[in-house]
Parts: C-alpha cells; sequence; structure tokens
C-alpha cells in the first residue's frame, strides 16, 4: 500500500454504514491507532455515517491522546465547522473537529477572485476557508499550522484571501 511504501503499518477500517458507526468492535483499531486517515468519497455519507457516533467520539479521543487526523478531498471537508454540498452548493454543519473552518478541496481548479466573490455571497461569515490544492495539505494543531505537499493553500477570511506555499506557515486565528 502507499502507506507501507512510506515505511507505516495500515490497515483498512471501512466504516460505510451508520451501524459500524455505533458498534465498538468494529471501530476498535482506532482506539490505538497512531494515525487516522479519511479518503475521498461523497461528503454527505461521511457526514451522515460519523456525526454524533460513537465512532465519531472515540476518533475524539485518539485524538486527545495524540493521534494524527488526516484526510483528503471528502475527507477533509468534513473536519471543518462548515462543508459546502458538492451536488446543490449549500452548506451545512460538518463534524467542526477543526472548529471555524471549511475546506475546499481540488483547489487547484478554482479562481481566487471567482471563489472570493462566491464565498461572500453564499458562505456563512465568521469561517476560515482553506482552499488547498491537490497533493497538499496543512499540518499542525490550533495556532500553528503550515503548508505541506506540492500545491498551494488559498486563505478566505471575509473579503481578503491570501496564498500560501509548502513550509509557509498560515495566518493565526484557527
Amino acid at each position: 500500500t502507499h502507506f507501507a511504501a512510506l515505511g507505516g503499518k495500515s490497515s483498512r477500517l471501512m466504516l460505510l454504514e451508520r451501524d459500524h458507526a455505533e458498534d465498538p468492535d468494529f471501530f476498535a483499531p482506532v482506539t490505538t491507532a497512531d494515525v487516522v486517515y479519511f479518503t475521498g468519497g461523497s461528503p454527505e455519507h461521511l457526514l451522515e455515517t460519523v456525526r454524533d457516533s460513537q465512532f465519531f467520539h472515540a476518533l475524539l479521543a485518539a485524538v486527545d491522546r495524540g493521534a494524527v487526523l488526516a484526510g483528503s478531498s471528502a475527507g477533509a471537508m468534513g473536519m471543518g465547522a462548515m462543508m459546502r454540498r458538492p451536488k446543490t452548493g449549500r452548506w451545512v454543519e460538518g463534524l467542526s473537529v477543526v472548529p471555524d473552518v471549511a475546506v475546499l478541496p481540488h483547489h487547484e481548479r478554482r479562481d481566487q477572485v471567482e471563489t472570493a466573490k462566491e464565498l461572500q455571497e453564499t458562505a456563512p461569515s465568521g469561517i476560515t476557508y482553506l482552499g488547498i490544492d491537490a497533493r497538499t495539505g496543512c499540518l499542525g494543531n490550533p495556532g500553528n499550522w503550515r503548508v505541506v505537499g506540492f500545491g498551494r493553500v488559498t486563505v478566505y477570511q471575509a473579503s481578503d484571501w491570501q496564498i500560501f506555499n509548502a513550509g509557509d506557515k498560515l495566518p493565526s486565528g484557527f
């Protein structure tokens, strides 16, 4: 697997149904994991399956004890306070693992000026929006986030936006 090539030991936990998220025996590996990674897919399905579940509470406990939580695409979208539904464009509450933030994945396909205008017209205020390019991420903890990878992260706050490259520290405030 990809993670084995990086020197890690990995296992899959195919949490596909709400019943899985309420079965501690099913998601037991999360309680001892060093890293939990949410892949892409349907962000709506992720929220419906995970929100307020026993799995979600075990996941937060794992993060509290030091586990790393990571996600790509839909997996990253669901971690924020708000999430834009891909099909309708409507904003809904996310899992709020990263409070006051919303993730806009695959951002290399977007124009910053158009995105800023769209966010001002349709998105909830008081949220920091992270436009994250493919093969790029944000790594850190509250108040100390850095850009990693090969692309850029565009940070949208109110009517302003800034672009950050690999190695750059993101602005304080989230």
